[in-house]
């Protein structure tokens, strides 16, 4: 699977409107996650192998963020810092062309 930039800065933004998401303690970020989630596993099959190990961080990254989404209360700073590591790993990882 060849990756453009456009759908490099969509995994990206995605990851930020999960962290908007906590922000605002939107409804619906539980199924916002759920669905990423699934979207990623789906990528995984897509991509060689020297890729797996990203995509199973940011999988075990967003399991980690579904399961603070069900709580009542969550360390937004650890959030915060969780999504900008996954959106760096993305930049680092996947470039134009893999």
């Amino acid at each position: 699977m060849k990756l453009t930039v456009d759908y490099i800065n969509w995994l990206k933004n995605k990851f930020y409107s999960i962290l908007l998401g906590f922000e605002k303690n939107e409804d619906n970020l539980t199924t916002t996650i759920g669905s990423f989630i699934y979207h990623i596993e789906g990528l995984q099959i897509k991509l060689d192998e020297d890729k797996q190990s990203t995509i199973n961080t940011l999988l075990v990254t967003l399991e980690h963020l579904y399961d603070d989404s069900l709580q009542a209360e969550y360390d937004l700073s650890i959030i915060r810092r969780e999504i900008l590591n996954c959106m760096n790993l993305i930049g680092r990882f996947f470039k134009v062309g893999d």
